[in-house]
Order: structure tokens, then sequence, then C-alpha cells
């Protein structure tokens, strides 16, 4: 029996005709698919499936005029206050990703504010500029999203990548945790149990 196959994930979303007997499931996996805003499955929307967070390892305060990075590309222009998070281009953070915010979170998982990255993405760490938010809020421990489940695609865009290039660059170094994914009930709503 010959088995057809000609429909990679995006395509056989905007045609279910072109799935054949199997498809090549790219972004899909993820719970994206290129140039779709709203997937869906059947009538099931498709969920984005991946968010790669770090803790801040240090914060501190630099004065006007201290450079840094690599290359000493970025000097202060004002007093700052600069967290370091310990992700870079050796765990898969493109070197492009300066001058992009990135989303602060806090213990409590609300949404803080956005950091932006200033200096070289370095090969282990890159550092952000969280002089705009609340002191108290942003210390060793508190978690910035590099990317995930509603930012994947603009992030990828806003560098001039793929999505598909930030989610098989990421490295051995980066902890994977699985979550149980919630089971869906007739309707999208959530099952019991």
């Amino acid at each position: 029996t010959c088995m057809r196959h000609c429909a990679a994930t995006t395509a056989s979303l905007r045609d279910p005709g072109v799935r054949c007997d199997m498809m090549r499931i790219g972004l899909g996996w993820a719970g994206h698919a290129v140039g779709i805003e709203s997937p869906h499955v059947d009538g099931q929307p498709l969920a984005g499936a991946v968010r790669w967070t770090a803790a801040v390892a240090a914060v501190r305060e630099l004065p006007a005029g201290t450079s840094v990075g690599y290359g000493t590309r970025f000097v202060c222009p004002r007093d700052m206050r600069v967290a370091m998070l310990p992700v870079g281009y050796a765990d898969g953070l493109p070197v492009q990703a300066t001058g992009h915010a990135l989303q602060v979170i806090d213990d409590a998982a609300a949404w803080v504010g956005a950091a932006t990255i200033i200096g070289a993405v370095s090969m282990d760490q890159v550092l952000l500029d969280v002089t705009h938010l609340p002191a108290g809020r942003v210390r060793v421990g508190t978690q910035v999203e590099v990317f995930g489940p509603d930012t994947l695609s603009r992030f990828a865009s806003d560098l001039g990548l793929q999505p598909h290039h930030l989610l098989t660059a990421i490295g051995p170094r980066v902890h994977r945790r699985l979550v149980e994914p919630v089971r869906l009930a007739a309707g999208g709503m959530p099952a019991a149990g």
C-alpha cells in the first residue's frame, strides 16, 4: 500500500483535504503554525505548549557611564538597575536579541513588566534594564520569560527568524519540565477529574 504524505502543519490546517494518509507536524507539536493567527484542528484550538523562563541571578545598581557586555557596546546613559539572567547564545538565545524586551514575572506568576536586553548577548548571560520596574519586584529568583505560548511567534518575527529556529536552538543546559496537559471536554472546556 502506498502512503501519501504532502502536508506539514500549516498546509494541513489551512486545507484538511491535503492531509492524505500522513502529515509532517513541524510547529504543530509546539502548538503553533506559521501565518495562522489562531490555529484550530478539527474545531479545537491549537494552544502554544512551550515556555522558556529563567531566574534572575543578580541585580546591580550601575552608575551612569558604566559599560557592560562584550566590547563595552553598551554604556549606561544614566544610573540604572540591571538584572543578570543566566542564559545566552550557548543556550539558544539568538545574538540578535539585544534590544528585545522580555517579560518579568513575579512570585505569584503575575506579569511585572517588560525588561530590555542591554549590551551584547553573551555566551552564558544577558543583562536586562529593570530601572523602570518596582525595585522589590525584581530580585534574585524572579522569573523572566524568554518566550512563551503567546510570545514565541512575535519574538521570532522581531528577530527576523522563524519560530522553528528558536525552538530547535534551545541548548541542552536549559532544564526541561513536562507539565501534564489539560484534557479538554467537548466544547473546549477543561475536563473534570
